[in-house]
């Protein structure tokens, strides 16, 4: 009886949902087009102004309560059309926004650590004392608590790298 009052529950606001969405005409949603140009406006697809390539992908746009994303802070079309991205190199940034972060990073993958560790110890108690795997436990335990604080310091230090290679290494082939 239950089962079948959740169901009907379920099937009401789908078909409620459905009648709602099609009244108000979005169920197509139209793409916009935008010229390079007008980067950082928000659009779905940039067309290169001289020659119509589609240039997304190069462009990163900002998001609120977020990093200013790190990256090439210009962007050359095949045609020879200049573009800003709207990313940032990590010798532009400032050092105070270095170590911020820096500190981030590390403290975010030290939390998420800290939480995983519950997953860790449950781990080793269901290895050590069901399957009496005192080892595999362990190492069990602590590769599952060290996954997010590593995982979190892979993707954010190459990146780093990545940077400083464009604006060090990249800069003193190009003059020499």
């Amino acid at each position: 009886m239950i089962g079948a009052l959740v169901t009907i529950a379920i099937l009401a606001t789908t078909i409620f949902s459905t009648w709602l969405v099609g009244r108000s005409g979005r169920l197509i949603r139209v793409r916009t087009t935008l010229p390079a140009t007008q980067f950082p406006e928000r659009a779905d697809v940039y067309a290169c102004d001289k020659c119509g390539r589609e240039v997304t992908k190069h462009f990163r746009p900002g998001q609120s309560h977020s990093w200013k994303p790190m990256g090439p802070t210009s962007f050359v079309c095949r045609c020879g059309q200049r573009y800003l991205t709207g990313a940032i190199e990590w010798d532009h940034l400032g050092p105070w926004e270095r170590h911020r972060r820096i500190r981030d990073t590390f403290a975010l993958g030290a939390l998420f650590s800290a939480m995983f560790s519950v997953l860790g110890l449950l781990a080793y108690l269901v290895l050590r004392f069901l399957f009496g795997s005192r080892e595999a436990g362990l190492i069990v335990g602590v590769f599952v608590t060290a996954l997010p604080f590593v995982g979190l310091q892979l993707t954010f230090w190459p990146g780093v790298l990545a940077s400083i290679w464009r604006t060090r290494v990249g800069r003193s082939v190009e003059h020499a």
